[in-house]
C-alpha cells in the first residue's frame, strides 16, 4: 500500500513540476519572406523606369518622384514593422496609417506631375492595388507550410 501511495505521490509531483515549468511564448504567425535590399533597389529601379516611360517624365520629375517614393517606402516599412505580428485591432490601425501614407504620397506626387500625368499615375496605382490584392488572395489560398 505504501508503495502505491509513494508512486501516486511521485506522479502528482512530476505532473505539478511539468505544469509549473515555464512555457515558451506563443510564436507570431509566419511572415512572408523579406526581400533583400538589393531586390528592393532593383524593384524600385524597375518601377521608376516604368513610371518614366508611362508618364513621360522629365529628368527633374524623375528625381523628385524617386525621392518621394523612397521616402514613402521607408515610412511604409516602419509602419509594417510597428504592427508586425499583431492581430486584428493592430492590423486595422496599420491599414489606417497606410491609407494616410498613401494620401500623403498622392498629394506630394500631384505637386510634381501635370494633370495628364496625374491621371495616368492614378491609373497605375489602381493597377498596382488590384495586382497586390490578387497576390494576397493567392497567398491566403495556399496551404500553410
Amino acid at each position: 500500500m505504501k508503495r502505491y501511495a509513494f508512486t501516486a505521490l511521485m506522479f502528482v509531483s512530476a505532473s505539478a513540476v511539468s505544469l509549473a515549468a515555464p512555457q515558451p511564448p506563443p510564436q507570431p504567425p509566419p511572415q512572408p519572406p523579406q526581400q533583400e535590399p538589393s531586390d528592393r533597389r532593383q524593384q524600385m529601379q524597375e518601377r521608376m523606369t516604368e513610371y518614366a516611360q508611362r508618364l513621360n517624365l522629365t529628368d527633374d520629375q524623375k528625381k523628385q518622384l524617386g525621392d518621394i517614393l523612397k521616402d514613402e517606402m521607408q515610412k511604409g516599412r516602419e509602419i509594417r514593422q510597428k504592427y508586425q505580428g499583431q492581430q486584428e485591432p493592430g492590423r486595422r490601425a496599420m491599414m489606417q496609417e497606410m491609407k494616410t501614407l498613401q494620401s500623403s504620397m498622392d498629394e506630394r506626387v500631384s505637386r510634381v506631375l501635370n494633370p495628364d500625368q496625374m491621371q495616368k499615375w492614378q491609373k497605375i496605382q489602381q493597377e498596382n492595388r488590384a495586382r497586390r490584392r490578387q497576390e494576397m488572395q493567392q497567398r491566403r489560398q495556399q496551404p500553410p507550410q
